[in-house]
This record gives C-alpha cells, structure tokens and sequence, in this order.
C-alpha cells in the first residue's frame, strides 16, 4: 500500500483499489485528490504486476459528490479557470484513467451519492456497478459552472435525453439505482454494502482474460468511437492483426485444445496498448 493525502491505494494481487478517502466531506473531488489521483493511475499503468483496476468511495453514503467548491473558493477558482486558456481537458488534470491515458481495465464501483464530477469517473471507467442507494445527478448548473465533460462522456453510454435532462435540471433530475440499470449506465446494482465485494468478483473473471489482448481490445474500443464504422473496422483488423503470433493468440488456442485453463505471463509489457 503506497500513502496519500485523499485516497487509498491498496494492491490486492493483481488488482489495484482506489479509494477515493475524504468520508467527511463525501469524497468530494479537491486538487489534492486530483493530483493524488494522477499518481496513483501512473503507478498502476507503470506496474506490470497490476492488470485491472477498481475505483470506489470511503463509507456507503457517497461514492463521490462532485467538486469541492469549498476548496475551488479558497485557492481562487475563478483566475484558475481563466488560466486553463484553450490548453483542452487535460489541463483539468489527469484524474480518471482514461484522462491518465491507461488501457487497462477499471471497474467503478459507485456507493452512494455520485454528483456533478463524480459522472467522470463513472464514463472513464469500463465496467460500472452501484449499490441499491446509489443516485447521479448533476449540480453544475446551479453553481454556475458549465457542464460538458460529464454530460459529454455520458452521452456516450446513455441516452440523450436523459443526459440533457440530467444536466439542466439539476438536482430536480435525480437518477436512482434501478433507473441507471435500466438505461445501461451501470451493469449491475447490488445490496448496499456488497458493492466492493462484487466488484472483486468481476476483476477476477476480467484477471481470467488474455491481458495484452484485454488492453488491445479496450483501445480499438475507445479509438473506434471517433471514427466513422468502415474506419472503425479497418483499425480493428489492424488491432486484431496485431496480436496475432504473440504469446497470448498461442496459447489460448492451445490451452483449448488441450481442455486446461490458459497459462498467461504472470507479468506482462504494455506491447502493442
């Protein structure tokens, strides 16, 4: 386990957990955890003994609720924000695995409250389960700020209309547990309480894949979206293609054959992810 300021990094195998760790004030997102954050997910990526990733919140009242305006009054939000200029959402810093640029796998696991920046570790993460208690909404609007990289992200695994809904009505639009299943956005709800043990569960079953494969197929995902479908599928055939030969596209077929589980290196580069 490696020490920080406002979370928990605790290596458990080869999964890591992230725990976002400021209970008091509901794992609101401050600078400090921003910049712990973006530590914590270069560690990860650098480690080649960690193959999937699981991103939680301190206590079951709130998985994170949104950025500390407390903290954004105290240090001067308003020249910061004039001073991020046109330099694009990683001058927001590095938070998420996705902004951190990893292709490994994350699963979130959302107890609680998840409110206006919390959305974004709910579209940058790959596999989303919530407890029961868990609610979304957005608050951005009515403190002022502008909502678009939540909503943005968002529109990208739920409907439209309901990430328009979400955004500007505020604390009006309040997405349950049940509904977020309903809408795709998370995979699974489970009994308060049993969220982390669930996802224990499935980084084990994703621990069962081929790992530089997992990656590869994580990227062609992600990189297909901004592309139009036939370029979307000539990339694909190239990701695809360029797994073939290795270790891996060896000896999963084998092992099948041979009717035994896969033997994959127990420590791996990041090769072609």
């Amino acid at each position: 386990m490696e020490d920080f300021e406002t979370i928990v990094y605790d290596k458990r195998g080869a999964v890591l957990e992230i725990t976002l760790n400021r209970p008091n004030q509901l794992n609101a997102l401050s600078r400090q955890m921003e910049a712990d954050l973006a530590q914590a997910w270069d560690h990860f990526d650098a480690d080649d003994d960690l193959n999937v990733a699981i991103i939680t919140g301190a206590g079951d009242k709130s998985f994170c609720a949104g950025a500390d305006l407390k903290g954004w009054v105290n240090v001067g939000g308003v020249s910061i924000g004039k001073g991020l200029d046109r330099r694009g959402f990683q001058a927001h810093g590095k938070f998420t695995s996705y902004r951190a640029g990893t292709w490994k796998p994350v699963i979130c696991a959302v107890n609680g409250l998840c409110i206006g920046a919390g959305l974004h570790f709910v579209h940058d993460s790959d596999i989303i389960i919530c407890s029961d208690n868990a609610t979304f909404f957005d608050t951005h609007l009515g403190v002022g700020q502008v909502a678009a990289g939540e909503p943005i992200g968002l529109s990208r695994r739920a409907p439209l209309g309901m990430v328009l809904a979400m955004t500007l009505l505020g604390k009006l639009d309040r997405l349950s547990a049940q509904r977020a299943y309903d809408l795709g956005l998370v995979l699974e709800v489970v009994p308060q309480g049993t969220v982390l043990d669930r996802a224990r569960e499935l980084a084990d079953f994703v621990l069962e894949q081929a790992p530089i494969a997992t990656r590869i197929s994580k990227k062609a995902i992600y990189y297909g979206l901004n592309l139009g479908l036939r370029d979307a599928f000539e990339l694909g055939s190239y990701m695809h293609q360029s797994n073939q030969g290795s270790e891996e596209s060896l000896e999963g077929p084998q092992a099948f054959v041979e009717k035994r589980a896969p033997s994959w290196l127990k420590n791996v580069q990041n090769g072609g992810a």
